[in-house]
Parts: C-alpha cells; structure tokens; sequence
C-alpha cells in the first residue's frame, strides 16, 4: 500500500461544542428600555451606598419577573454594570450631539429615558456633593474651635 500524503489525507472539522450558544446579555431595546424604566421607578443610584447592591439585585428580580423582559436569569451587578455602560455610552453620544448643531436626531423612548437618569443622577450626585462639604465645613469649624479652646 501506497502511503498517504498530507494532501490526500481527508480534511477534519474541529470538534463543535455540545453546550448552547451563549446569548448577549442584554440584546433588544425592549430589555434596555425596561431596565431603563424600573431604574427611573426605584431610584436605584439615589439609595444609600452600603446597601446599593441589595438594591439592584431587588431590581434584576423585579425585571425577570416582567413578562416583558426577555431574560429569564439576571444578577444586581451584571443589571449594575449594564446600567453603568448605557450611561457612560449616552454621556460620549450628548458630547459628540453637542458638536453636530443643527443636525436632526433619531430620538428613541430609550435616549428620553436615558437622559431623565443621567440628569436625575447628576442632581443626585450634586446634592450628596454639597451635603459633604456642608460636613466637611462643619467639622473643620468644630475642629478651629476644639484647638481655639484648648490653646
């Protein structure tokens, strides 16, 4: 018998997975837009921040619970994380809109709802800010009055 050559030899597929395709974590802008909706509901970055994630994982539940939610799994921090990319991806999308004037804009439900947060969230940002340096003021001035007392 004749040897095979590499080249006569037949080819092989590589072995295929028998697990299932993974599927994107969020693929439709139904689900973003419902994420989007329940955030603006529960306030969910205006909670306190030690019991923060508590609070997404009440929200991931409330959403697999929706019949309009297409997921039937979801955690507090993959719904955190999710939440935290649709903002920064809107805030790039407002800086780059500001450059194009006068240029109409497909506006969605998702961009609305997606400006109210990011407005709400600063707001909210900007208040606990001011809260803060309220505190650090007032415990700069008890301080000047401890040393006052005592020198």
């Amino acid at each position: 018998m004749a040897a095979m050559t590499v080249a006569s030899e037949p080819a092989t597929e590589p072995p295929r997975s028998t697990a299932p395709p993974r599927r994107k974590n969020y693929n439709s802008e139904e689900d973003d837009v419902t994420l989007l909706r329940q955030v603006l509901l529960d306030r969910t970055f205006a909670k306190p921040r030690d019991k923060a994630m508590q609070h997404w994982d009440i929200l991931a539940a409330t959403l697999v619970a929706s019949p309009v939610f297409s997921r039937s799994k979801l955690s507090g921090k993959n719904t955190h994380y999710h939440m935290n990319q649709l903002d920064q991806t809107h805030r790039g999308t407002m800086k780059k809109a500001e450059l194009l004037s006068g240029v109409s804009e497909k506006v969605t439900e998702r961009d609305k709802l997606l400006d109210e947060l990011v407005e709400l969230h600063d707001d909210d940002r900007g208040s606990k800010n001011v809260r803060s340096k309220k505190n650090r003021r007032s415990a700069n001035e008890t301080r000047q009055r401890r040393l006052w007392l005592v020198g």
